[in-house]
Order: C-alpha cells, then structure tokens, then sequence
C-alpha cells in the first residue's frame, strides 16, 4: 500500500468551500506556479546584470571600483540563493519539482 503526500497547496485548498472551490483549483494553481516561476526568473536576471556589470567594472583597469565588485558579488551570491529558496518553497507547495530553463 502506498501512502500519497499532498503538497501545502492541496491541503489548504481542500480546507475550504469544496465544491466551488474544485472548479477554480486548476486556475489558481497555474496562477500561483506561474508566480513562483516570475520570482525565479527575477533572480536569475539579477544574476545575469550583476554578471555583466562585474565583467565591465573588472575591465575598467584605470579606475576600479573594488567595493562595487564585492557588491555585485554579494548581489549575485543572493540571487542564487533567493532561486534556491523559491524552488525549496514551490516543492513545498505542490510537492513536485520546479521545471526551470538554465
């Protein structure tokens, strides 16, 4: 006998009205998945102009700016994290992995 874990969405979807509820369940889920991946991709954006303003404060030889670069470091190192976190938070919610692009 196996034993189905239903993910924090399922739960608390099913704790309210059931029956009108059912109907909208697969809209608000899209909607909600859609969100988590607009956050995601936010993140990996941020990751990508940190990366692109590290390369241009790295080749500005005559004038580097050593506190911008480990800004843009630290930058870079949330967004990952924060990308970490948001796929760590849709498992959690719909208890399937987070389909990502990369």
């Amino acid at each position: 006998m196996t034993t189905t874990v239903a993910g924090l969405f399922d739960e608390l979807y099913g704790a309210t009205k059931e029956a009108i509820q059912n109907s909208k369940k697969p809209i608000i889920k899209r909607k909600l998945q859609r969100k988590f991946k607009a956050a995601y991709d936010s993140a990996c954006s941020q990751i990508i102009d940190a990366e692109a303003e590290l390369d241009k404060v790295r080749r500005n030889f005559d004038d580097i700016d050593i506190n911008n670069i480990l800004e843009l470091k630290d930058t870079k190192i949330a967004a990952e994290e924060t990308k970490k976190a948001i796929a760590e938070e849709y498992q959690i919610m719909f208890n399937e992995e987070m389909q990502t692009i990369e």
